[in-house]
């Protein structure tokens, strides 16, 4: 349980559903646990601070109106279709400390290109469980400055908008 960014307080666990339209996860929370944003279908936007470690199996399933996920920096793991039916997310920066994700959290929603804050090489180190659902995405790796060869390629512009090369 913690401070929502409307201001709502809420324990999933307990089945407790309240309104709850955008969230911000403090830098109090390491991990956001099993099912603790499930079925939260009027969720339309996620920002974790960088303290968050991991994300849990099915924590954001079923999160019909999500539309914006800023992930942790710090991102190490993310559970069994914690994304899965999330049908309006198109696009999602991946950091570059994510060592797994878990099977279909990337399936059945709508995102179509994933921005990668590290190398192609180091993004073949990524555990995917589930690595089916990458043929259908995008996947652009991380560049400070035009690259020379040809590939998929971005950076964030001054306004830190994702700019693709």
């Amino acid at each position: 349980t913690f401070n929502c960014a409307n201001r709502v307080y809420f324990n999933n666990s307990q089945g407790s559903y309240y309104e709850v339209l955008d969230v911000v996860i403090p830098s109090s929370i390491t991990s956001i646990g099993d099912y603790q944003f499930s079925k939260f279908e009027n969720l339309r936007s996620v920002v974790m601070s960088n303290t968050v470690l991991s994300i849990g199996e099915y924590a954001f399933n079923d999160c019909f109106r999500l539309e914006e996920v800023v992930l942790s920096n710090s991102l190490t793991t993310v559970g069994l279709h914690a994304f899965e039916n999330c049908f309006i997310i198109d696009d999602i920066i991946i950091p570059i400390t994510l060592t797994n994700i878990g099977k279909n959290t990337l399936t059945y929603n709508h995102i179509s290109r994933l921005f990668y804050k590290g190398t192609e090489e180091m993004f073949k180190e990524v555990d995917f469980l589930d690595s089916y659902s990458l043929q259908y995405i995008d996947i652009y790796y991380y560049s400070e400055s035009e690259p020379v060869v040809e590939g998929n390629f971005w950076c964030l512009d001054e306004n830190n908008q994702i700019h693709i090369w």
